[in-house]
């Protein structure tokens, strides 16, 4: 178990349902201050369903989370969060706490990987098959989005030049699915299985080949 002062990975879990986006405002390491709406948490319903995530390498962090805005603040009740040591923790809504150690593959694949990989799976008789997803500059692409191929097995693949988004799907005719109207949320890279309102984030055969490199660490 990690002790005070080491320098490793800090995963923050955040949930606020009420708000559409979550930004961290922090320092680590007693250094400068980020501003406000420059890093984004992401969907974390993968790993805590309802939770979005934000992900650091550090010895400690000072942080409190905002909407974008400046007026809507989670700053555990103007004392900020303090984080002394690397690990998992759950804040928001009168909650703060440590609940074990980060979850380095997973932080290692979210900083190495770029790009997110789905494979989606319906019943329904299509022809062809549109990913509609929410670029990296939040806005979603337009409709009816990016085409996908269809792979041997019958399922509609894609890859998508992001490593965190929303999406739904459609044959640009009948066919849509939006998870009913929630979209399907992806929070890291890596390969997903998407199949009636199930998102399955599957094994990796292979690493990728492509590296990240304008994250925190």
């Amino acid at each position: 178990m990690p002790e005070p002062g080491d320098f490793g990975w800090i995963e923050v879990f955040h949930s606020l349902p009420s708000w559409k986006r979550a930004f961290i405002v922090f320092r680590k390491d007693d250094g400068e201050w980020v501003s406000n709406a420059t890093y984004e948490l992401v969907s974390a319903d993968h790993v805590r369903p309802g939770f979005r995530v934000f992900r650091v390498k550090a010895r400690k962090l000072e942080f409190y989370i905002t909407n974008g805005s400046k007026s809507n603040w989670d700053d555990n009740k103007g004392g900020n969060y303090h984080v002394g040591m690397p690990g998992r923790y759950i804040c928001g809504q009168n909650v703060f706490t440590r609940v074990g150690d980060a979850d380095e593959a997973e932080c290692e694949r979210f900083l190495n990987n770029k790009d997110i990989r789905i494979n989606f799976s319906t019943t329904e008789r299509c022809l062809k098959m549109f990913c509609l997803y929410r670029m990296a500059d939040g806005e979603f692409t337009p409709a009816p989005g990016q085409a996908m191929m269809k792979s041997v097995d019958g399922n509609w693949t894609i890859t998508l030049p992001v490593r965190a988004t929303e999406v739904a799907f459609t044959d640009s005719m009948e066919f849509w699915d939006s998870n009913l109207s929630k979209n399907y949320k992806l929070g890291s890279p890596g390969s997903y299985f998407i199949s009636n309102g199930v998102v399955e984030l599957m094994k990796e055969e292979t690493p990728n080949p492509y590296g990240f490199t304008t994250f925190v660490s």
